[in-house]
């Protein structure tokens, strides 16, 4: 669940986690981002917080997932979905990740817009 911070955050670590491999490998970012009015943010914050239970195992299961942030700016009235993948390919998978798809209808009932999602090349990173 998230915690009553000004931003909650759901980090999902996997094999690839691995410190070596963030060095050497090209990584893709995913994001995915939505708006909700501020008065619906209860309501956004429950089912972007419930979601967590329909995704993790999905998630968790996906080749080539390095990383998997949920976040939310609760005085924004924003919420952002962030993934670091292996490659494009893996990280483009989730387009068509079942568990995934059934979440978009329920965080819309509950007051969320979203934007297209963009798959970016990370072009440096820093890893302290």
């Amino acid at each position: 669940m998230l915690a009553k911070a000004r931003s909650g955050v759901l980090c999902l670590p996997n094999e690839y986690s691995n410190p070596e491999r963030r060095q050497t490998a090209e990584m893709i970012v995913r994001i995915s981002k939505g708006t909700f009015p501020l008065d619906r943010l209860s309501d956004a914050e429950h089912a972007l917080a419930a979601s967590e239970a329909a995704l993790r195992d999905a998630l968790q299961q996906m080749p080539g997932l390095v990383r998997y942030y949920v976040a939310i700016d609760r005085d924004a009235g924003q919420l952002t979905n962030t993934s670091v993948w292996d490659s494009l390919e893996h990280a483009t998978a989730m387009s068509q990740l079942a568990p995934m798809l059934a979440q978009r209808p329920v965080l819309e009932a509950a007051g969320v817009t979203f934007e297209p999602i963009t798959n970016h090349d990370t072009l440096w990173t820093i890893t302290p």
